[in-house]
Parts: structure tokens; sequence; C-alpha cells
């Protein structure tokens, strides 16, 4: 029979720190106890609420959150005309109901947790906060896959993934990852957990979220840790079984390093699984033995941490692995005290996981005391909480979900391509219009540049011809005046060559001077 031994599955709701916890919490209640009775102090109540939760003291969260809830009941009464102050006191109480469902989910009432979850998811999709629908859908996702529900669990998850990667907030993406990647590993579906693992931890490195990177680094480690139960080649297991302790103490260091409670558990739990598997292999008997002494110390001291943050779901878990080791040591005594506590527990939580390992636990215990009678009646209920929790229509749930996500995540993708494909045909559009348009305008423009020419040349054309027609008439008038001052000097020449003597009177005259004169000579 297979040994009833559990590894720590690390949900996220709220990732907060615990460190330096109890100043906040004394500054906060400092303030409170001032009792304005306003918004100031119902957002004081809530981050109370929050700080008690990262110090693992659900019962001071719960009722910090719950008194959160009553003054925001009030507030909303009064704010009835005042739209800011109705609106931040809807908000707060929101997250308040969402603060109070996580303590009872923490503390194992999943029913109420449900239903609160349900009033707080409301006020959010009225006032439409994305992030906090996101973080609802998450959360309630947890506590369906705290009730063994993977199906239900996956739904939210993928519902949750979907409004987170719209948002961008890597650390809440990262947490989804997380959360969606235990779910298959509970499936036994490692490939698509170590994805989903590995995804959230390259979100968290990015970020630098440590008590993130720790969570991840555990949880690939529950992933080789698992894959090893199933592998019959030693070699291979004993290789899962080195990857898986490298991470979980790679996990460990970090948890150290900023005092995370939780953190620890759920590493030196995983850690003394790795023992205890290591020791369910060993032949030697005295080292066999050794190595189930080295596993129930871890788990031991993981006991301690649960119990030091009154985490009831570790501590079953706990309680259901250092039984495994009193059983393997055939302590039953011890064996049945561990598992009995772990029993409780589980019941009260409703987590069918557990319960499932507890009843196979209780088998093996029965027969080793020879109450076969006993034992088949737990061996009854562990088959019927095995078959409720792996069932065809559980993994056709499943399937389904993914499908669902991987489609609508792919049709967003090509959508967007789409869209901008379509934008950037806008574009080329807008480009080919400006071109057609600048090619227009130039055109236009040679065009009217030629019109004007032409309306210049003939502009032109007519000055010169009108400019050669006065240059003629002008040129009429002067040839005209030339001619009469011709005229006018031949007529006058033709006046005085008729006043004048002729040049043969003259030279008879001259002739008959001279003569007279050469007379007049001779005389002498």
């Amino acid at each position: 029979m297979r040994s009833p031994l559990l590894i720590s599955i690390l949900l996220v709701a709220f990732n907060l720190s615990g460190h330096s916890q109890t100043t906040v919490i004394d500054s906060l209640l400092t303030r409170i106890q001032s009792g304005k009775a306003d918004t100031s102090e119902l957002i004081d109540l809530y981050k109370l609420s929050e700080r008690y939760v990262a110090a693992g003291e659900y019962e001071n969260s719960l009722d910090a959150a719950n008194k959160a809830i009553s003054l925001a009941d009030e507030l909303i009464r009064k704010a009835s005309s005042d739209t800011a102050a109705l609106r931040t006191s809807k908000s707060y109480k929101s997250k308040a109901l969402s603060s109070s469902a996580l303590n009872h989910t923490n503390l194992g009432n999943y029913t109420e947790a449900l239903a609160i979850y349900n009033q707080s998811l409301k006020i959010r999709q009225e006032l439409n906060e994305q992030k906090g629908i996101a973080s609802n859908l998450n959360n309630m996702g947890t506590l369906y896959q705290h009730q063994g529900n993977y199906a239900e669990a996956l739904k939210y998850y993928f519902s949750s993934l979907k409004i987170k990667e719209k948002i961008g907030e890597k650390k809440s993406i990262a947490n989804t990852y997380n959360n969606i990647g235990n779910v298959y590993n509970a499936q036994k579906n490692y490939s698509l957990s170590i994805k989903n693992h590995v995804t959230a931890l390259k979100l968290r490195k990015e970020i630098g979220d440590q008590t993130g990177i720790a969570s991840s680094y555990n949880n690939i480690g529950n992933v080789y840790f698992a894959q090893a139960l199933e592998e019959m080649d030693n070699d291979i297991r004993q290789g899962l079984l080195e990857l898986s302790l490298n991470n979980n103490h790679s996990s460990l260091k970090i948890s150290e390093a900023i005092e995370d409670q939780n953190g620890m558990a759920n590493s030196y739990i995983n850690i003394g699984a790795i023992w205890f598997n290591r020791a369910e292999h060993e032949k030697n008997k005295e080292r066999q033995h050794q190595m189930f002494q080295e596993a129930n110390k871890h788990f031991k001291i993981s006991l301690q941490k649960r119990e030091l943050i009154d985490d009831k779901n570790g501590l079953a878990g706990s309680h259901l692995n250092i039984g495994s080791v009193f059983l393997k040591e055939k302590d039953l005594q011890n064996a049945s005290k561990h598992f009995a506590k772990a029993k409780q527990l589980a019941a009260e939580l409703g987590i069918k996981e557990y319960l499932k390992e507890v009843y196979s636990a209780l088998t093996a215990v029965d027969s080793s005391k020879g109450d076969f009678r006993a034992a088949l009646e737990h061996n009854k209920l562990f088959l019927l909480y095995r078959d409720s929790l792996d069932n065809a229509e559980t993994r056709k749930k499943m399937i389904q979900s993914q499908m669902t996500y991987d489609f609508e995540k792919k049709e967003a993708v090509e959508n967007a391509e789409r869209e901008k494909e379509l934008e950037n045909q806008k574009l080329l559009a807008g480009e080919r219009n400006l071109k057609q348009t600048i090619i227009i305008i130039f055109i236009a423009g040679i065009l009217i540049a030629a019109v004007i020419f032409l309306f210049l040349m003939f502009k032109s054309l007519r000055l010169t011809r009108k400019q050669k027609q006065l240059i003629d008439e002008q040129k009429q008038i002067v040839e005209a005046k030339q001619k009469e001052i011709l005229d006018s000097i031949h007529y006058a020449r033709r006046i005085q060559f008729s006043l004048l003597p002729g040049e043969v009177y003259i030279n008879k005259n001259l002739l008959r001077l001279k003569s007279k004169n050469n007379f007049k000579e001779q005389k002498q």
C-alpha cells in the first residue's frame, strides 16, 4: 500500500510579508482607538485585518474585518448623497468582506467563506473594480482547491487570470499561475504544472518578489517530488528527488532571510517528505531508521511553525506526515494519534485531499493491527474520496476550463492583431490619401501657375501689341510730319530757285563784268 504522505501545497490569496507586523499593528490600534468612525478609521480597520492575516492571527483578523464591515454599513447609510464617500465606503466594505472570507477559509469555514466572497464580488462588480474582482475570483478558486473541487478551482483561476493580464500587475498574475500549477500537480499533469510554476517564477524574479520566489521554488520542488513517487527507475527517481531537494533548499534560504514562517514550514515539510521517500527505498535498516528520523525532524519543525501561525491546513498535513513516519517505524499508537488529529482538522476544513490520505493511512494502521473490518471500511472511504477527486467528469471540466482560457486568450490575441492590422490599413490608407492629396495639390498648383503664366503672357502680348500699335501710329505721325517738312523745304527751294538768276545769266553777267574790267585796265 502507498505511503499516506503529503507535501505542502502553497496557495496564494494575499501575499503579505510577515516582517515587522507588530509595530504596524500597534500603530493601527492606536489610531483606531481614537474612535473617529469615519472613512480613515474604516481604512485602518481593513489594514489591521490584513496585518493580522499576515501574522497568522486569523481570529483577530476576522474581528477587525467584521468591525470594518459594520462601520462601512454605517458610513454607507450616512453618505447616501455624497458620491465620493459612498464609493469609498462601499469599496472598503468589499475589501473587508474579502478579508473576512479569507479568514474563514484559513479557519476551515468554507461554506461561510464562499458566501462572503460572493457578497464582496457583487459590490466590486457594481463599482467595476477590476483588480478587486480578479482578486476575489482567485481566492474563490483557492477555496475550491482546498475542497478538492479542481474543476471549479481552475474555472475561477482562469477567470481571474484573464482580468489580471488585462490589468498587467505581474505579482498578482504570478500568484494565479502559481495556483493553477498546484491544481495541475494535484491532478498529476506535471508538464502543465511545471509550465505554470516556471511562468510564475519568471514574473516574480522580474519584480523581486522574494516571498513569491520562495513559493515558486517550493512548488517546483513539489512537482519533481510527485514525479519521483511514480518513477520506477531508481536512478531517475533519485535525480528527481535531488532536483526537488535543491528547489526546497532554495525556497527555505529565502524564507529564512525574510522571516516568513509559512514559507519555512512549507520547505521543512517538503524536505522531510524527500527524506521519507529515500528511507522507503533504503535496504539497510539502520540507515533507513536514520532517514525516517531525519524526515520526522523536519516534519516536527514544520509542525512548530504551523502552530506559531495557527495554520490549520498546514497542521493537518504535518500531523499526517508525522503519523506516516510512526507507521513506518511500527509505532502504531503514535501513528494513530497523529492520524486522528489530521482527520479532525481535515474534516473541519473539508479538505478532500487530506481526508483521502488520512483514510489511506488508517487503512494501513488497521491492517497492521489485524483489524481487517475497520481496514475495509477505511479503504472504502479512501476510494470514495480518491474517486471524487479524480474522475472523468472532473478531468473533462478541467480540460474545458483550460481550453476555454486558451481559446479566449488566443481570440484576444487575434482580435488585437486584427485591430492592429486594421489600424495599419487605416494608416496606410491615410498615407495614400495624403499622397494623393499632395499630388492633386501639386498638379493643381502647376495648372494654376500655368494659367497665371498664360494670363501674364496674354497680358504681356496684348500690351506689346498696344505698344507696337502706338509706336506705329507715332511713326506715321512722325513720317507725316517729316513729309510735311520735306515738302515745305522742297517748296521753299523751288521758290528760292525761281527768285534767283539762272546759271547762264550769272555766267553771262560775270563775263560781261570781266570784259568791262579788262577794258578799264587797258585804258589806264
